[in-house]
């Protein structure tokens, strides 16, 4: 297999907006290998999955949400998004992302990922879910609360490093034109 090289990096980090783009790409990617990684796995679960939550569905899907990103972030820093949008990820010497710091990257995204699926089903659900008192709270608050306090760091901070960018010593780099 041919390995086509890489355009040299600029410094320049990602801007907020192109970040966003690559997300909603990779979501819809991310969507599909979720929907099939269910389907391999629905043989094996014996339960109805509409009524209860299955913990260890949830760990198993987890685990691929994070295989599909660490592979990706791991050989070659670019999710199909980033390619997509020209965005990299690199550490923060701008050599390739490890598997430690993938994860790292990984783990300290779900609080994001989580608001914003709150904000998104609190939204398109008129009837409040029935969750316990310490997170229910969270679906009282307007949606676009939730999803922008994803997105507020990296907008007031001139650096554009974001908080998960800071914990794994990581950062989404512009690709120059080809």
């Amino acid at each position: 297999m041919m390995h086509t090289p890489q355009p040299k990096p600029t410094q320049e980090s990602a801007a907020i907006w192109r970040r966003l783009a690559a997300i909603v790409y990779d979501s819809l990617v991310l969507i599909a290998v979720i929907l099939l990684a269910t389907a391999l796995a629905s043989p094996f679960i014996n339960e109805d999955t509409t009524t209860s939550v299955n913990p260890l569905l949830s760990i198993y899907l987890c685990c691929v949400a994070f295989g599909f990103f660490g592979w990706f972030w791991t050989h070659g820093g670019q999710t199909l998004g980033m390619r997509a949008w020209r965005l990299r990820l690199v550490s923060a010497n701008s050599e390739n992302v490890g598997w430690r710091q993938s994860l790292v990257r990984f783990v300290s995204g779900v609080p994001a990922w989580a608001l914003l699926s709150i904000g998104v089903i609190s939204w398109a659900t008129p009837v409040r879910p029935a969750a316990d008192a310490t997170v229910v709270w969270l679906f009282d608050l307007p949606p676009g609360w939730l999803t922008l306090g994803a997105t507020l760091w990296v907008i007031w901070d001139n650096s554009r490093y974001s908080w998960r960018e800071r914990a794994s010593a990581t950062r989404v780099i512009l690709l120059p034109k080809r």
